[in-house]
């Protein structure tokens, strides 16, 4: 579910990485010729290793449909080549084989000189394209630079990330193949062909190989670890869409939010809470610098911002702190058992053009409030919430997202919530393939395998809730015999203080998570602590490290707050404390 305030259509090039087009509002890494701390920087004897470990590794085959097709992958169709002297980058198709034949689109890039290693990347949103990765922006960079043979998916159609509209044939008639691809399949094949394809390629075996995503691309990088454990040696999982049920959260949210000019709360009040909320809560870890370390630890009532005089964007009526309420508490079905964990109260400034939305509603009753079919200049949290609901869920493109909803008290009823299952195909055992809710055990397989598994996740991401990752790793942890000392020896998480969805925010959000998986699965050498620096207009403003999971970063009490020499990740838990808002969260 990555995407920004606009797409932007983008490929591969040969001298540019990609702008993403659900990160930040311009893209960081202009070139591969990267900037400043993009990647760690080497030691001459690294260097020389790395050199080494790239040395060419040319291919038997020619860049051109004809070579390409006779290497005879099973259901491949090669449709185009663009040959340069770095790269061969191939578009083409796969028959996709299960319940009902599909076809995904994909391009695989197959560099001149490779380091025997292929990368999968996922794709944001409900996908559709084979040319925009959502995965971590200086991976990206790191793998391209390094000679990485590297694969994404449009996962059986075409269409921008927000549109679900490829999931319905007729009203009443699923496109099941489709779905089927998007949810699980397509992932898994386009794995196995393209790996096929690199072996043949090149006539040399890949040595090591790995999937990294963010958003839809983490759902797609957890569905591979538990129903595919042995696609891959090591999976990085950013913000995983893992679990369908944030959108009945958000469905939620909408309902309250667009239930009144009263309730409405429009962007321009959400500065004044985010600064309400900071001024409570960012001294709680210990310091005063502007980041709240723990979320979950805050206890911020949104009662305290009531109007005192005449409405302004600086208050709030008491409709609307009910609807920031709503937005920090987790989401229960009608007979009270959890469904969804409540946003977080960090970077709520952040959240406008996702949850709230930069432009007003014309019309709060009608089935479309923005008047545009689901689609900009909607929020994006609505956009994807009505398009779920209408072409997947309800199965009606008229269908109004806002009645599945229990009227008068808003409601998720039982039926509603089978229902719902039901079309997303959500598992009901571990070992049921799906694409959402798969159970903790279900990555004990990939383990047993020495898979490593690396999850991330911004502590202030408005479009999936960070205690919703942090509640699956404490259930994967409660299942571990050692608890979290035995998880981390194959699955490690960091929680990202002030980032948004897979990056952007006023806090540490670049950071590299390909080369400590690749230390891990290649060198026994699992990460202590993750470097993530900002970039302000003047270059790097701040750095700190990232702390796995439940460890919490601690300044050392003198120096630079901005300055990561001045943090350590101490053995301690403070991430499991949870305060007012924590313990609504469902953690």
């Amino acid at each position: 579910m990555s995407l920004g305030t606009r797409r932007r259509r983008v490929t591969l090039p040969e001298a540019k990485v990609f702008c993403f087009f659900f990160s930040k509002k311009k893209c960081f890494l202009s070139s591969l010729r990267l900037k400043a701390a993009s990647l760690p920087k080497l030691s001459l004897p690294a260097a020389a290793l790395l050199l080494a470990l790239a040395a060419p590794a040319h291919a038997a085959t020619q860049c051109n449909v004809g070579a390409l097709s006779a290497l005879a992958i099973d259901g491949v169709t090669i449709v185009t080549t663009t040959q340069s002297k770095a790269t061969c980058v191939v578009f083409g198709t796969l028959n996709t084989s299960g319940t009902a034949p599909g076809s995904a689109g994909f391009q695989l890039r197959l560099p001149t000189t490779w380091n025997h290693k292929f990368i999968m990347f996922g794709v944001g949103g409900y996908a559709g394209t084979a040319t925009d990765p959502s995965a971590n922006e200086t991976d990206v960079a790191t793998a391209l630079a390094q000679g990485y043979a590297a694969i994404i998916t449009d996962t059986g159609h075409q269409g921008v990330s927000t549109d679900a509209s490829w999931a319905l044939i007729a009203p009443g008639v699923p496109a099941t193949a489709k779905i089927e691809d998007y949810l699980y399949r397509a992932t898994h094949q386009v794995t196995q062909a393209g790996k096929s394809l690199v072996a043949r390629y090149y006539g040399q075996p890949i040595r090591d190989a790995y999937f990294d995503g963010c958003s839809n691309g983490g759902r797609q990088a957890l569905t591979e670890a538990a129903n595919y454990p042995a696609d891959y040696d090591g999976i990085i999982a950013g913000a995983p869409f893992f679990d369908a049920h944030v959108q009945l959260a958000a469905l939620t949210f909408f309902r309250q939010q667009l239930g009144s000019s009263q309730s409405y709360v429009p962007a321009e009040k959400l500065p004044a809470i985010s600064a309400a909320i900071l001024q409570s809560c960012d001294a709680a870890d210990g310091v005063r610098d502007g980041l709240i370390q723990n979320p979950a630890a805050c206890a911020f009532d949104p009662a305290t911002l009531i109007c005192k005089g005449p409405e302004n964007d600086a208050c709030l009526t008491a409709r609307q702190a009910e609807t920031i309420r709503a937005y920090f508490t987790e989401t229960r079905d009608s007979a009270g058992a959890y469904l969804y964990a409540g946003w977080s109260v960090s970077g709520l400034a952040g959240a406008g053009f996702w949850d709230f939305g930069a432009t007003r509603p014309t019309d709060l009753a009608a089935p479309e409030p923005w008047g545009n079919a689901g689609f900009s200049p909607a929020p994006i949290g609505w956009q994807f919430v009505d398009h779920l609901m209408k072409f997947i869920v309800a199965q009606k493109s008229g269908f109004d997202a806002r009645s599945f909803l229990h009227a008068p008290s808003g409601a998720i009823t039982q039926p509603s919530l089978n229902l719902f299952d039901e079309r997303l195909k959500i598992p009901l055992t571990s070992q049921s393939t799906g694409g959402f809710n798969i159970s903790p055990q279900a990555y004990e397989q990939f383990y047993a395998r020495r898979g490593k598994l690396l999850l991330y996740h911004g502590l202030a991401d408005p479009a999936l809730s960070p205690f919703s990752t942090a509640r699956l790793y404490e259930q994967m942890a409660a299942r571990a015999p050692g608890g979290y000392a035995s998880l981390r020896q194959s699955s490690r998480l960091f929680m990202v203080p002030g980032m948004l969805h897979c990056g952007g925010g006023d806090a540490p959000d670049a950071f590299d998570t390909l080369t400590p998986l690749e230390h891990w699965v290649e060198q026994g050498q699992p990460p202590a602590e993750i470097q993530a620096v900002h970039r302000g207009p003047k270059g790097i403003d701040r750095s700190m490290p990232l702390c796995p999971f439940p460890q919490q970063a601690v300044y050392s009490g003198k120096g630079n707050v901005n300055d990561a020499k001045n943090w350590s990740c101490p053995p301690n838990q403070s991430m499991l404390k949870v305060g007012q808002n924590g313990t609504q969260s469902g953690l």
